[in-house]
């Protein structure tokens, strides 16, 4: 003869699920303002699974069993899936749901006749096997989402770093550009005169001018390129000993126009016999470029020093100015691609100096960090290791002087102000 409960779940199996839905729009607060629950759909081959396992006459083999486990399984995570898509749902509201279904199979069974401890413990093992099914897939789907987003939101990040990177390039070469077009012009309208030594001095002031904004270019298409290699993997360092006290000299004197345009003096600094270092020359030239020009266009015509300090294995550089300073919210995010400690709107260049300096520094191994107090000024820190061995012989013939008097790019003073 068939199992009462199993007919009697078949016969209500509408009525359930109505119930269910009436209590669950209600009382689960991510479903408060739907018409319609996801479960719903899948509740009537639940409930035909429910009663099939209630039922006395259905010939259960192993394999049956299989079955029918595989199909509930497929049921339940399906909902734990559309779930974890539906906005402000939880996993507590999840299992709340399938709780609530739990309650209205006995309540609506019941109505008719009692069911036995037996028929009890199949339904609770059937739901309670439901919510470990959807919960298991609802957190699978919500870290899958996370990580769907996350790509997403870093791609749209991308996108509008990579327009704001063509926005301001495309600014930063065309105002050389627009000066070196007006420059050509007036060098053609006063080659007609070449006799007149006024005309030619203007000439020469032109062709001075062109000059500086060539090089300007340069530089920015040389940050291009710097920029193209650090972020692949392509900066190839090309190793050579040397004292780093060689180099800051030279870069002091390559911006002379630079200390000149904002009126400040060339910081002095003390020579140390020991710090050699094997390094990238050209790459630290970059790195100390971009760093006195900030220290220089930041610091509010106020005077910029440098400090040399020679420790046991490493030799580490400060360059400090006394002029905005910077938030601390924004001490890490300046060294990141394109970013400046103010605004674009304020400040030329790409924004790529901090961070290609660090990424030359730490390819030596070495480190770089900045100390900072708005409207203070800053420290910016850098530490590669140093060559224990005598240094003596590198020095040359610089042992009498502050600065080697070594030009090696006179550059208009917004070239390097990232």
């Amino acid at each position: 003869m068939p199992n009462q409960a199993s007919d009697r779940i078949k016969r209500l199996s509408k009525k359930i699920i109505q119930a269910w839905e009436d209590r669950a729009l209600k009382e689960v607060d991510a479903s408060i303002h739907k018409t319609s629950l996801a479960l719903s759909t899948s509740l009537p081959e639940f409930l035909e699974n429910v009663a099939e396992a209630l039922s006395t006459t259905i010939n259960r083999t192993e394999t049956k069993v299989r079955w029918d486990r595989d199909e509930n399984t497929r049921i339940n995570t399906n909902h734990g899936k559309e779930q974890a898509e539906s906005v402000d749902y939880t996993m507590d509201q999840l299992i709340f749901e399938y709780h609530i279904l739990r309650q209205v199979i006995f309540d609506i069974m019941e109505e008719e006749a009692p069911l036995s401890t037996v028929e009890r413990e199949v339904i609770i093992c059937f739901v309670e096997q439901a919510v470990n099914d959807a919960a298991t897939q609802f957190c699978k789907s919500v870290n899958a989402l996370k990580l769907k987003y996350a790509k997403e939101e870093d791609l749209l990040a991308s996108i509008r770093t990579r327009d704001e990177f063509l926005t301001v390039i495309s600014h930063e070469l065309k105002t050389p550009l627009t000066s070196l077009l007006l420059k050509a012009q007036m060098i053609l309208k006063h080659k007609k005169n070449v006799d007149d030594d006024h005309q030619i001095k203007k000439i020469y002031e032109f062709v001075g001018h062109v000059n500086v904004k060539v090089k300007r270019l340069s530089l920015l298409i040389e940050d291009i390129l710097d920029f193209g290699r650090v972020r692949t993997g392509r900066y190839m360092p090309h190793m050579s000993k040397i004292n780093i006290c060689d180099i800051i000299d030279e870069v002091i004197d390559s911006l002379d126009l630079v200390f000149q345009a904002f009126k400040v003096s060339p910081p002095e600094f003390s020579w140390h016999e020991d710090s050699i270092v094997s390094i990238d020359k050209n790459g630290f030239e970059k790195v100390f470029r971009s760093l006195f020009t900030n220290a220089i266009k930041y610091g509010q015509g106020r005077p910029v020093s440098i400090d040399v300090k020679v420790n046991n294995s490493v030799v580490e550089i400060i360059i400090i100015d006394h002029g905005v300073g910077i938030k601390l919210e924004n001490i890490e995010r300046i060294f990141t691609k394109f970013e400046r400690a103010v605004s674009s709107n304020e400040v030329s260049g790409l924004g790529l100096g901090l961070y290609i300096a660090r990424e030359i520094i730490t390819a030596h191994g070495g480190d770089l960090w900045v100390e900072s107090k708005l409207g203070e000024g800053s420290a910016f820190h850098f530490s590669i290791p140093r060559l224990l061995e005598d240094s003596t012989e590198l020095r040359g013939s610089n042992s009498e002087r502050a600065h080697t008097g070594i030009v090696i790019n006179s550059i208009e003073y917004s070239n390097q102000i990232h």
